[in-house]
Protein backbone atom coordinates (compact mmCIF):
# COMPACT_ATOMS: atom_id res chain seq x y z
CA UNK A 1 0.00 0.00 0.00
CA UNK A 2 1.07 3.63 -0.68
CA UNK A 3 2.10 5.76 1.54
CA UNK A 4 3.16 8.61 0.11
CA UNK A 5 2.70 12.05 2.21
CA UNK A 6 0.51 14.11 -0.44
CA UNK A 7 0.15 17.84 -0.22
CA UNK A 8 -2.37 20.29 -1.49
CA UNK A 9 -5.42 18.44 -0.63
CA UNK A 10 -6.77 20.02 2.29
CA UNK A 11 -9.25 21.86 0.39
CA UNK A 12 -13.06 21.41 1.72
CA UNK A 13 -15.24 20.76 -0.71
CA UNK A 14 -18.22 23.35 -0.87
CA UNK A 15 -21.71 21.19 -1.55
CA UNK A 16 -20.09 18.54 0.87
CA UNK A 17 -19.69 21.50 3.38
CA UNK A 18 -23.25 22.46 2.78
CA UNK A 19 -24.57 18.72 3.46
CA UNK A 20 -22.11 18.45 6.24
CA UNK A 21 -23.87 21.54 8.44
CA UNK A 22 -27.02 20.33 7.02
CA UNK A 23 -27.14 16.57 7.89
CA UNK A 24 -24.33 15.79 10.79
CA UNK A 25 -24.92 16.10 14.42
CA UNK A 26 -22.78 16.29 16.96
CA UNK A 27 -22.41 13.35 19.44
CA UNK A 28 -19.28 10.78 20.12
CA UNK A 29 -17.84 9.98 16.90
CA UNK A 30 -17.43 6.40 17.88
CA UNK A 31 -21.03 5.86 18.36
CA UNK A 32 -23.99 6.03 15.19
CA UNK A 33 -24.34 9.65 14.09
CA UNK A 34 -26.67 11.57 15.78
CA UNK A 35 -29.12 14.27 14.05
CA UNK A 36 -28.30 18.29 13.53
CA UNK A 37 -27.14 19.93 16.62
CA UNK A 38 -28.30 23.37 16.20
CA UNK A 39 -25.50 24.57 18.59
CA UNK A 40 -22.66 22.84 16.49
CA UNK A 41 -21.14 25.03 13.99
CA UNK A 42 -20.07 23.32 10.27
CA UNK A 43 -16.60 22.89 10.89
CA UNK A 44 -17.17 21.03 14.40
CA UNK A 45 -20.00 18.61 12.24
CA UNK A 46 -17.11 18.09 9.40
CA UNK A 47 -14.70 17.81 12.14
CA UNK A 48 -16.85 15.10 13.66
CA UNK A 49 -17.05 13.12 10.30
CA UNK A 50 -13.35 13.15 9.92
CA UNK A 51 -13.03 12.06 13.33
CA UNK A 52 -15.48 8.90 12.67
CA UNK A 53 -13.77 8.43 9.63
CA UNK A 54 -10.44 7.48 11.81
CA UNK A 55 -12.73 4.99 13.83
CA UNK A 56 -13.68 2.55 11.00
CA UNK A 57 -12.28 -0.79 10.80
CA UNK A 58 -13.07 -2.45 7.97
CA UNK A 59 -12.57 0.08 4.89
CA UNK A 60 -11.55 -1.03 1.18
CA UNK A 61 -11.39 1.02 -1.68
CA UNK A 62 -11.17 -1.07 -4.35
CA UNK A 63 -10.02 0.35 -8.24
CA UNK A 64 -12.39 -1.03 -11.06
CA UNK A 65 -12.55 0.02 -14.41
CA UNK A 66 -16.21 0.26 -15.22
CA UNK A 67 -19.21 -0.41 -14.34
CA UNK A 68 -19.40 -3.97 -15.60
CA UNK A 69 -16.48 -4.42 -13.42
CA UNK A 70 -18.53 -2.94 -10.35
CA UNK A 71 -21.82 -5.35 -10.88
CA UNK A 72 -19.03 -8.28 -10.81
CA UNK A 73 -17.39 -6.88 -7.53
CA UNK A 74 -20.46 -6.35 -6.64
CA UNK A 75 -22.63 -9.62 -6.56
CA UNK A 76 -19.27 -11.59 -5.51
CA UNK A 77 -19.88 -9.24 -2.36
CA UNK A 78 -23.57 -10.83 -2.09
CA UNK A 79 -22.34 -14.21 -2.70
CA UNK A 80 -19.76 -13.29 0.13
CA UNK A 81 -21.82 -11.57 2.98
CA UNK A 82 -24.95 -13.48 2.36
CA UNK A 83 -27.38 -10.85 2.94
CA UNK A 84 -29.96 -11.91 5.96
CA UNK A 85 -31.48 -9.75 8.72
CA UNK A 86 -28.92 -10.02 10.75
CA UNK A 87 -26.38 -8.94 8.25
CA UNK A 88 -28.22 -6.25 5.79
CA UNK A 89 -26.29 -4.13 3.07
CA UNK A 90 -26.59 -0.83 2.26
CA UNK A 91 -25.52 0.56 -1.26
CA UNK A 92 -25.04 4.04 -2.55
CA UNK A 93 -25.31 3.96 -6.25
CA UNK A 94 -25.80 6.92 -8.70
CA UNK A 95 -29.59 7.43 -9.96
CA UNK A 96 -28.63 5.95 -13.45
CA UNK A 97 -27.05 2.83 -11.52
CA UNK A 98 -29.83 2.44 -9.18
CA UNK A 99 -31.70 -0.35 -11.57
CA UNK A 100 -28.91 -2.47 -12.59
CA UNK A 101 -27.48 -2.80 -8.69
CA UNK A 102 -31.72 -3.53 -7.86
CA UNK A 103 -31.78 -6.25 -10.78
CA UNK A 104 -27.90 -8.11 -9.37
CA UNK A 105 -29.40 -8.09 -5.77
CA UNK A 106 -32.80 -9.47 -6.41
CA UNK A 107 -31.20 -12.02 -8.58
CA UNK A 108 -29.18 -13.08 -5.85
CA UNK A 109 -32.21 -12.74 -2.98
CA UNK A 110 -35.72 -12.57 -3.15
CA UNK A 111 -37.09 -9.41 -4.82
CA UNK A 112 -39.07 -8.94 -1.36
CA UNK A 113 -36.15 -8.75 0.23
CA UNK A 114 -34.76 -5.66 -1.51
CA UNK A 115 -35.77 -2.03 -1.70
CA UNK A 116 -34.34 1.11 -3.99
CA UNK A 117 -35.11 4.63 -2.93
CA UNK A 118 -33.98 7.12 -5.81
CA UNK A 119 -34.50 11.07 -5.36
CA UNK A 120 -38.10 11.22 -6.51
CA UNK A 121 -38.99 8.91 -3.34
CA UNK A 122 -41.09 10.71 -1.53
CA UNK A 123 -40.12 10.83 2.44
CA UNK A 124 -43.51 8.08 3.45
CA UNK A 125 -41.27 5.49 1.38
CA UNK A 126 -38.12 6.52 2.69
CA UNK A 127 -39.53 5.64 6.25
CA UNK A 128 -41.40 2.80 5.58
CA UNK A 129 -37.99 1.41 4.17
CA UNK A 130 -35.97 2.66 6.91
CA UNK A 131 -38.99 0.93 9.28
CA UNK A 132 -38.34 -2.25 7.62
CA UNK A 133 -34.56 -2.05 7.46
CA UNK A 134 -34.49 -1.64 10.90
CA UNK A 135 -37.13 -4.64 11.61
CA UNK A 136 -34.66 -6.99 9.16
CA UNK A 137 -37.42 -7.72 6.90
CA UNK A 138 -35.10 -5.55 4.29
CA UNK A 139 -31.79 -7.33 3.47
CA UNK A 140 -30.46 -5.14 1.13
CA UNK A 141 -31.18 -1.20 0.66
CA UNK A 142 -30.19 0.20 -2.51
CA UNK A 143 -30.26 4.38 -2.23
CA UNK A 144 -28.78 6.75 -4.27
CA UNK A 145 -26.07 9.56 -3.23
CA UNK A 146 -28.99 12.08 -2.59
CA UNK A 147 -31.47 10.16 -0.58
CA UNK A 148 -28.50 8.56 1.63
CA UNK A 149 -28.11 11.89 3.32
CA UNK A 150 -31.88 12.75 3.26
CA UNK A 151 -33.24 12.75 7.19
CA UNK A 152 -36.32 11.08 6.47
CA UNK A 153 -33.96 7.71 6.00
CA UNK A 154 -33.52 7.85 9.61
CA UNK A 155 -32.55 4.22 10.60
CA UNK A 156 -31.70 3.44 13.94
CA UNK A 157 -29.39 0.33 13.19
CA UNK A 158 -26.34 0.63 11.11
CA UNK A 159 -25.81 -1.72 8.29
CA UNK A 160 -23.24 -4.59 8.70
CA UNK A 161 -22.12 -3.63 4.78
CA UNK A 162 -21.87 -0.66 3.24
CA UNK A 163 -20.73 -0.92 -0.34
CA UNK A 164 -20.13 2.73 -2.17
CA UNK A 165 -21.28 1.53 -5.66
CA UNK A 166 -20.06 4.92 -7.13
CA UNK A 167 -17.64 7.25 -5.43
CA UNK A 168 -19.23 10.40 -3.68
CA UNK A 169 -18.07 13.80 -5.56
CA UNK A 170 -15.76 14.43 -2.99
CA UNK A 171 -13.43 13.29 -0.42
CA UNK A 172 -15.48 14.78 2.66
CA UNK A 173 -18.71 13.62 0.92
CA UNK A 174 -17.52 10.35 1.23
CA UNK A 175 -16.49 10.51 4.46
CA UNK A 176 -19.95 12.24 5.42
CA UNK A 177 -21.63 8.54 3.91
CA UNK A 178 -20.03 7.33 6.04
CA UNK A 179 -19.85 8.91 9.12
CA UNK A 180 -23.99 8.84 8.57
CA UNK A 181 -24.64 5.27 7.48
CA UNK A 182 -21.33 3.37 8.92
CA UNK A 183 -20.06 2.30 12.60
CA UNK A 184 -16.68 1.03 13.39
CA UNK A 185 -17.64 -2.31 12.55
CA UNK A 186 -19.28 -2.15 9.34
CA UNK A 187 -17.68 -3.49 6.55
CA UNK A 188 -17.09 -0.49 4.03
CA UNK A 189 -16.71 -1.39 0.23
CA UNK A 190 -15.85 1.93 -1.87
CA UNK A 191 -15.72 1.24 -5.69
CA UNK A 192 -13.23 3.90 -7.59
CA UNK A 193 -13.36 4.51 -10.78
CA UNK A 194 -10.35 6.00 -12.49
CA UNK A 195 -12.40 7.49 -15.43
CA UNK A 196 -14.90 9.00 -13.59
CA UNK A 197 -13.08 9.83 -10.16
CA UNK A 198 -9.78 10.48 -11.19
CA UNK A 199 -9.77 13.52 -10.19
CA UNK A 200 -10.87 12.70 -6.75
CA UNK A 201 -7.53 10.46 -6.18
CA UNK A 202 -5.15 12.80 -4.50
CA UNK A 203 -7.86 14.06 -1.60
CA UNK A 204 -9.29 10.54 -1.09
CA UNK A 205 -5.58 9.32 -0.72
CA UNK A 206 -4.79 12.35 1.75
CA UNK A 207 -8.16 11.92 3.62
CA UNK A 208 -7.38 7.74 4.01
CA UNK A 209 -3.50 8.30 4.93
CA UNK A 210 -4.41 11.26 7.69
CA UNK A 211 -7.24 8.29 8.82
CA UNK A 212 -4.57 5.43 9.05
CA UNK A 213 -6.22 3.40 6.01
CA UNK A 214 -4.57 1.40 3.92
CA UNK A 215 -4.45 3.08 0.20
CA UNK A 216 -4.34 0.34 -2.43
CA UNK A 217 -1.57 0.21 -5.06
CA UNK A 218 -3.72 0.22 -7.41
CA UNK A 219 -5.57 4.28 -6.18
CA UNK A 220 -1.77 5.42 -5.83
CA UNK A 221 -1.43 4.27 -9.51
CA UNK A 222 -3.82 6.66 -10.58
CA UNK A 223 -2.22 9.77 -8.68
CA UNK A 224 1.06 8.85 -10.51
CA UNK A 225 -0.35 7.57 -14.17
CA UNK A 226 1.60 4.45 -13.61
CA UNK A 227 0.12 1.17 -14.68
CA UNK A 228 -0.74 -0.63 -11.17
CA UNK A 229 -0.72 -4.08 -12.95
Amino acid sequence: AATRALAGAGTVDRDAADCLGDEVGGGSPSAPPSRPSSMATPCERRQAASEHFRTLNYHHVEVLGDHAAKLERFRALLELYQPNQDQQVLVVANDSNLQSVLDAATEALMPVDCECLDSRSSQAKSRQAAEGFDTGNIFVLVVSGEVCCRRDLETSRRAAVLVNFDFATSADAHMLRCYLRAEAATRIHSFFSPAADGALAVKLMRALEDAGHEIPTALAAVWTGSDPG
